[in-house]
């Protein structure tokens, strides 16, 4: 059995975790990309 989350009904917390998801990503992408340019 499958469960879909319907996407009618957007989750704030749901959204808020794939921000922060993106927001980690993005920011381990800099912390590994910044030195290079520093340097």
């Amino acid at each position: 059995m499958r469960h879909h989350i319907r996407r009618e009904k957007t989750d704030p917390a749901s959204d808020m975790w794939r921000t922060l998801r993106i927001g980690l990503s993005i920011g381990l992408i800099l912390l590994l990309v910044l030195p290079l340019f520093i340097n």
